[in-house]
């Protein structure tokens, strides 16, 4: 009920029909409550999911983070229309133009093979009718985002701004580095040639670069 004082939604606390309840039995979708209590904070926007972040930094970390989660994902819900849903990082997501690709895509699945997580592009997926709620599903999913920038194609790039907006490790990789613009030079990328040989190295390499992401 510290929360509720602190930020004066006690009545809305209570008066929820499964929030304390859950919590008091340790039932499982008490999560879910928690989150669903964020995101109407959010969505009121009268400061109140402010001062539960400040609440929560100070006293427990963890939690910390996943409330920052919710804020960025509740406002992505009103800008883009995705629902939050707990990130379960289970794959490899892979962003890159899907024609004339192939043989690069089955470089990055050699080398996530080298972990537990199976590589995995949003063509792959359907889940949803429109593709860019499958591609937002991936972002959201990933435990780490591999993006080809090669060609600068915008849809790439998009997918990797949503990434990073999120929170998620990015591993951009190129064709050509003159592909990389000025603001994410900061960004450590990898190089290669559409060669069999060349895919060879690059498919290590990027191995390497996952290990040390995913420990």
């Amino acid at each position: 009920m510290e929360i509720g004082l602190l930020t004066g939604w006690t009545s809305y606390i209570q008066g929820h029909d499964r929030l304390l309840r859950s919590l008091s039995w340790s039932d499982p979708d008490y999560p879910g409550n928690v989150l669903d209590m964020l995101v109407v904070m959010k969505n009121r926007n009268d400061g109140s999911l402010e001062k539960v972040q400040t609440y929560v930094m100070q006293k427990f970390s963890n939690v910390a983070t996943a409330t920052s989660q919710v804020a960025a994902f509740s406002n992505t819900q009103q800008i883009i229309g995705y629902t939050y849903e707990p990130p379960r990082n289970d794959v490899i997501g892979v962003m890159m133009p899907f024609g004339g690709f192939s043989e690069v895509y089955d470089a990055i699945k050699t080398a996530c093979a080298s972990t537990s997580l199976k590589a995995k592009r949003a063509d792959e997926m359907w889940g949803h009718s429109i593709l860019m709620k499958d591609i937002l599903e991936l972002v959201n999913h990933s435990a780490v985002v591999v993006c080809d920038l090669t060609g600068r194609n915008p849809n790439v790039f998009y997918e990797m701004g949503l990434a990073h907006a999120w929170g998620r490790p990015v591993i951009p990789i190129t064709q050509n580095k003159e592909d990389i613009p000025s603001d994410l030079l900061a960004h450590r990328y990898l190089t290669y040639l559409n060669n069999s040989e060349w895919r060879k190295a690059f498919s290590k390499q990027l191995a390497e670069r996952l290990s040390t992401i995913l420990g």
